[in-house]
């Protein structure tokens, strides 16, 4: 999960816990588990290439959830600090991200369009699952990266559509 309502509530749940003598066993392992995920992505890109130092990583939305512009506690946020800190250049697109907080990132490029973002990638990953990004012409979109690598990390898209398209397509929690 992301955003900040649900963190902030289990870290309270947490707190009362500890100073009632309580153990928060489920709750810390829940934090603990959410946390690791923003992980995921990470990971599946360097089992497939090894590293991700000198990839140019392409990321499909920004906001940390569909239907709002604020970028406050996003995953993709999370997601673009450990790629850049591996040495990956990451551009990004969002259809609604509030323009002056994008502004105050400069770890990433931001295009404003999704075909333009697509660019040159190593790889697309899905964060935000706008329900605009079902709609998109992903043949466009293959044809204007280096290598078809497609994470698609709220497994928005239909596996079997993306690979006959020619992706290799990774879900989340989808067992591939």
């Amino acid at each position: 999960f992301a955003g900040g309502t649900l963190a902030r509530d289990l870290k309270v749940l947490k707190k009362i816990g500890t100073e009632r003598g309580y153990e928060t066993l489920l709750i810390n392992s829940v934090l603990t588990v959410n946390q690791r995920q923003n992980g995921v992505v990470v990971r599946k890109l360097e089992r497939i290439y090894g590293s991700v130092k000198g990839l140019s990583i392409s990321i499909l939305g920004l906001t940390y959830k569909p239907g709002t512009s604020t970028l406050r506690r996003s995953a993709a946020l999370e997601i673009i600090k450990q790629l850049v800190d591996r040495g990956a250049k990451v551009r990004t697109y969002d259809p609604k991200a509030d323009l002056s907080e994008v502004r105050e990132h400069v770890e990433f490029e931001f295009c404003d369009d999704v075909y333009a973002v697509a660019k040159g990638s190593d790889a697309l990953v899905l964060i935000t699952e706008w329900p605009e990004f079902k709609d998109l012409d992903y043949d466009r979109l293959k044809l204007a990266m280096k290598k078809p690598v497609f994470i698609d990390t709220k497994n928005l898209l239909d596996n079997e559509q993306m690979t006959a398209k020619g992706f290799s397509y990774f879900g989340i929690g989808r067992g591939k």
